[in-house]
């Protein structure tokens, strides 16, 4: 339904923009007619005071297409119906203009008699369309809705057929003017009944106006279309000259375009600072010293936000719950203006007042709904998506209360959209609960969060970037770091979009997973030389290389060296008393190799100068020993040996790839 409402509309503004613009080409038809009756009363015998007529027309036409054209370039036309009425206004008088004209130019020509009856009827028309169009726009303006303004309106729509057919009627019989055998303008005894629409008009506008609470301005700007042309009315005794009555109605429109606009800039100005003032609490609540995690090499994290011109609420945060949990989240409030940043900094603080009380993502979202649903009097809602990462395994548990799905890389895959499970938007019900899922992040993973300005950025002609674009965009940044990928994603955007508006604030979130860091400290381990720890040292072992390149085959021989060292040490360098022996390893040329020592306080033992056995030579003629550590020297890439500070230190390194 609401699908269908907003294509209806975007149907209905697409119409009213195709009218305005075809109004306007009209008008400079209209301005095109009146150069050429220019050149036509220079080059005539039109009297003087024809003359005059026809300038005042001219003038008229080309004022009311200026007007139009102001109004026309101002985006609030297509939506505001207290502007369509107005602007509509001013297109009738240029035709009442026009119709002047074209009257006057005839003026003292008996053989156009039919012709100027026509042109005078279609202005008295035209001027009756004026009064009903000018009680529309006074409607709008003074929302006036009581049971008197309804019975108001019904009479003047009521009143407005009779009005129109009487002056109709012109054409046939002589019910407002006539043409005289000399070919000139006469106005017959009774033709005031003609101006009784427009008196009415007045009369209910003016006691509308009193009942009213609108400002000064929008009441002046009323009185002055009454006001102006009823002056010219009485000071003439009704008997103003065709020009000079559209001239009045022309004075008292630029008069109300005066008063319109300069109301309609002091709320574009106030509406522009507040615009300001949101996106700067917008700004100020988001993260945005970047790299942020200096000390944390187990991920990276990057997020933007970059809000349209008429400022929503789109949000993201991530802090460290603890020195293992990573939370992320990535907001929306459906709103724009001061009120959906207000309700940001509710949502974003509820939600991180919740995740430090050691709450799973889904218990995060149901406290905070029901903490902002109790307070909600604006009725705004907000999507979120939140997920707490689990550094040193990977483990991402995740909740989405209506938001985007998240997109997700998998080492030597490419993203792919994860359609999670969605509860319902935040604020919306306060009893909503929602589920948590997990994702195990490996090395290397990414996983992209976003707001609904990516998926629904437009171009010309009104299609959506969309998800398949998206992913698209994700896929040729595979190799990219977080930041790099959000400027990707972006670019992408601005492409497809080719110079379109940006309608809704762009937020986007990107995380790569390093996988768990190791501490140095808590790899260099001293234990009990013992052979019944050896299982300890290979363990520790298999950590420091979980992260890096490593075949297993390197690994199975690393053990084996481990084992010849370790368990040597733990049968001789104490016996027969007992003793610790301290390891230490370090990543070394780019995680590349690996160093490892092996100190223990021990009898002084070089094991390097034992001569290597003679491996060709029979079991029985090989001399006992030495074969382990000639093992070990084959396995390693380079062993070395020193004695100091009473310390046995043996070091090999190995090539892990």
């Amino acid at each position: 339904m609401r699908e269908e409402a907003a294509k209806l509309k975007e149907t209905t503004n697409k119409m009213t923009s195709g009218f305005i613009i075809a109004g306007f080409i009209l008008l400079v038809s209209f301005c095109l007619a009146s150069i050429a009756t220019i050149v036509y009363v220079a080059y005539s015998s039109v009297e003087g005071f024809a003359a005059l007529n026809v300038g005042i027309a001219i003038l008229g036409v080309f004022i009311c297409t200026t007007l139009y054209f102001n109004c026309m370039r101002d985006s609030r036309v297509k939506t505001d119906y207290s502007t369509r009425p107005f602007i509509i206004m001013i297109f009738v008088v240029a035709c009442s203009f026009i119709a002047v004209n074209f009257f006057w130019c005839m003026q003292g020509m008996p053989q156009f008699e039919y012709e100027m009856v026509i042109i005078g009827t279609l202005k008295n028309i035209f001027e009756i369309i004026t009064s009903y169009f000018f009680w529309r726009y006074v409607r709008s303006i003074l929302r006036v809705k009581n049971k008197m303004a309804r019975y108001f309106d019904l009479f003047a729509k009521v009143l407005f057929w009779p009005s129109l057919l009487y002056a109709f009627l012109n054409m046939f019989v002589p019910t407002i003017f006539f043409i005289d055998s000399d070919g000139l303008y006469r106005l017959v005894d009774f033709f005031d009944f003609s101006d009784f629409y427009t008196i009415y008009i007045s009369v209910i506008s003016i006691i509308c106006l009193i009942k009213s609470k609108t400002n000064a301005r929008q009441k002046a700007a009323i009185l002055a279309f009454i006001i102006i042309p009823a002056l010219n009315y009485a000071i003439s005794l009704g008997k103003t000259l065709v020009a000079f009555q559209s001239a009045t109605t022309l004075i008292a429109i630029i008069v109300m375009y005066c008063f319109l606009f300069s109301e309609q800039s002091t709320k574009l100005e106030v509406r522009v600072n507040e615009l300001d003032m949101a996106t700067d609490i917008q700004k100020a609540m988001l993260p945005n010293n970047f790299p942020y995690f200096t000390r944390r090499n187990e991920f990276d994290i990057y997020a933007s936000m970059d809000p349209a011109r008429e400022v929503g609420g789109d949000f993201f945060d991530f802090y460290l719950l603890d020195d293992d949990h990573l939370c992320m989240v990535v907001g929306d409030v459906a709103g724009k203006g001061v009120p959906a940043a207000l309700f940001m900094v509710s949502s974003k603080t509820n939600i991180a007042r919740f995740a430090k009380n050691n709450m799973t993502p889904a218990k995060i979202l149901t406290s905070a709904n029901k903490e902002i649903c109790s307070h909600n009097e604006q009725m705004l809602f907000v999507s979120v998506w939140l997920g707490i990462l689990e550094i040193s395994t990977g483990r991402l548990v995740c909740a989405n209360a209506g938001h985007e799905y998240p997109a997700i890389m998998m080492p030597g895959e490419e993203f792919e959209v994860y359609k999670d499970t969605h509860g319902t938007v935040i604020g919306a019900m306060e009893d909503s609960e929602y589920m948590n899922y997990e994702i195990e992040l490996k090395k290397d993973s990414k996983i992209f969060i976003y707001t609904d300005g990516v998926v629904e950025a437009t171009n010309k002609k009104k299609e959506l970037f969309g998800q398949q674009k998206m992913t698209s965009a994700l896929n040729n940044s595979l190799n990219a770091n977080p930041k790099e990928v959000l400027e990707n994603v972006r670019e992408a955007v601005d492409i497809f979009a080719d110079g379109e508006e940006q309608s809704d604030d762009i937020t986007m979130l990107c995380l790569e997973y390093y996988g768990a860091s190791i501490d140095d400290k808590d790899l260099d381990v001293t234990l009990e030389a013992d052979v019944s720890m050896l299982h300890e040292v290979q363990s520790l072992i298999k950590r420091r290389v979980e992260n890096v390149e490593c075949s297993e085959p390197t690994l199975m021989e690393l053990e084996i060296v481990i084992e010849e060292i370790f368990v040597n040490i733990a049968s001789y360098a104490y016996a027969p008393y007992k003793g610790d022996v301290t390891v230490r390893t370090e990543l070394i040329n780019d995680n590349k190799y690996i160093k490892i020592q092996f100190i223990d306080s021990g009898r002084e033992y070089n094991p390097l100068v034992s001569e290597d056995p003679d491996i060709t030579a029979s079991v029985e003629d090989r001399a006992i020993g030495g074969l382990g550590i000639f093992m070990t020297k084959k396995l390693v890439d380079d062993i070395s040996y020193e004695y100091k500070n009473m310390q046995n230190i043996l070091t090999i390194v190995k090539k892990l790839s």
